[in-house]
């Protein structure tokens, strides 16, 4: 499994450059941390759609995104995550708040990274 830095620090951090490496590689588990951030998330969606090895990271990004994303893409392919300690009540209570089901909430804040970081290949 590799995450990478999406969003800040174009041209080499667009979510579209992940789309070839994840078709080479389709056993490799790759996360978009940043999801692309505010500006190209819309574009890690797409890499997502493509790529089913492609799992995106939600950290940053504005609670009305987070929830464009869960319409978009099932929660097994999102997960939290956080840079900073100090933002980690930020980036719970965004997943914490969606209006979606308890489930999903879970795989967010629980499932899909621990399925990932704990898989044993």
């Amino acid at each position: 499994m590799v995450v990478c830095h999406t969003g800040d620090g174009i041209p080499f951090s667009l979510p579209s450059l992940f789309i070839a490496p994840a078709r080479k590689f389709p056993d490799l588990r790759i996360v978009l941390a940043h999801c692309g951030g505010s500006i190209f998330y819309q574009e890690a969606v797409v890499a997502a759609s493509v790529c089913d090895n492609l799992y995106l990271e939600l950290s940053t990004l504005m609670p009305h995104h987070v929830r464009e994303i869960l319409g978009q893409v099932p929660a097994s392919r999102l997960m939290i995550g956080s840079d900073l300690p100090e933002s980690l009540e930020t980036e719970f209570c965004k997943i914490l708040n969606l209006n979606h089901s308890e489930e999903e909430k879970w795989k967010i804040l629980w499932e899909t990274a621990s399925t990932l970081f704990l898989r044993k290949k």
